[in-house]
């Protein structure tokens, strides 16, 4: 009686959260849907200042986010306008911030779009790393730090690196993000000493963070169908005769590990927080299927696992 009052309570918590979770998940996925981030242009640079005659316009796409190899792909599409003729290569550098606590000799990774004196155009994808836990997933995080270096080289050899103020009106630079099953927040300016980018001769026109996670409906709905999981081998371990439990066990084991490819998509190269999880709730329907057929047979077979006390020899003297 008193395992049945208690099994009712969990049960009753359980559904209740599940009540008070699903308006948070819905009003996410709605959001996420109906108001896709795609849509949103973030200003990185420029946007209030005027165009000086020769400047550079550029685009960065956010394509996708690999969590195992810790990169994200960024598309960098723009222009270059030379109202008068221009006698430099300008040349753009994107340096990512490293792990914290980095402590890397030299400048941190980073790749570079160049506009010859005669460029107008261009279109290139670039690879740079990214900082987070994959493991931890669906309440993973991201976070790319982004310092921009613009430089400008004549042909007689000459360097010019512009500063945050030099590049006024020479740089303009807008993001956007296609990510997908992730949202990103505002871009925030950092210092590129708060980002760990500074590294010697480096000048900086500004730096950023951008942070990544998971949307507030992903997060929910691999609670929610983790625990069901849970409860759902629980029940079939102690309530099913053991003849239909062992029958069933491999659909069971099917069943569990068919949820991981709902929440997770496509296998990722190793495990998440979600794949150990699961991987657990397997190993305990298997074993306490052992235990209970152990105890199944022992009982048929009145196996008695108390030892007999030996006793003491009797004395047959009379």
């Amino acid at each position: 009686m008193a395992w049945h009052k208690l099994s009712f309570v969990l049960i009753l918590a359980f559904l209740l959260l599940v009540i008070a979770l699903l308006p948070f998940a819905l009003s996410s996925l709605l959001g996420y849907i109906i108001r896709p981030q795609s849509n949103r242009i973030y200003s990185l640079f420029g946007a209030n200042a005027a165009p000086a005659a020769a400047h550079a316009r550029l685009h960065l796409d956010i394509l996708s986010l690999d969590e195992w190899n810790s990169s994200a792909q960024i598309r960098v599409a723009g222009s270059h306008i030379c109202e008068v003729p221009c006698t430099q290569t300008d040349q753009i550098s994107f340096v990512a911030s490293p792990e914290l606590g980095d402590l890397a000799e030299g400048l941190p990774p980073s790749q570079s779009v160049s506009f010859p004196p005669n460029g107008t155009r261009v279109t290139q994808v670039i690879t740079l790393p990214v900082v987070g836990q994959p493991i931890r997933f669906p309440f993973d995080t991201y976070r790319l730090g982004l310092g921009v270096i613009f430089e400008g080289f004549e042909t007689d050899g000459t360097t010019h690196v512009l500063t945050e103020k030099g590049a006024e009106g020479h740089l303009f630079l807008t993001l956007q993000t296609h990510v997908v099953r992730t949202v990103m927040g505002n871009p925030t300016p950092e210092s590129t000493e708060s980002l760990g980018l500074e590294a010697p001769g480096a000048v900086y026109v500004d730096g950023w963070e951008m942070s990544f996670e998971r949307p507030a409906y992903l997060k929910v709905l691999t609670v929610l169908l983790v625990l069901l999981v849970v409860v759902a081998a629980i029940y079939a371990v102690f309530l099913r005769p053991l003849a239909e439990l062992v029958i069933n066990a491999g659909a069971l084991v099917l069943g569990i590990w068919g949820i991981r490819s709902i929440l997770l998509g496509s296998s990722p190269p190793s495990a998440t927080l979600v794949d150990l999880t699961l991987s657990m709730v397997i190993l305990f329907l298997l074993l306490a299927i052992v235990a209970r057929a152990l105890w199944y047979h022992r009982t048929r077979g009145q196996v008695h696992l108390r030892r007999t006390r030996r006793g003491s020899p009797t004395d047959d003297s009379s």
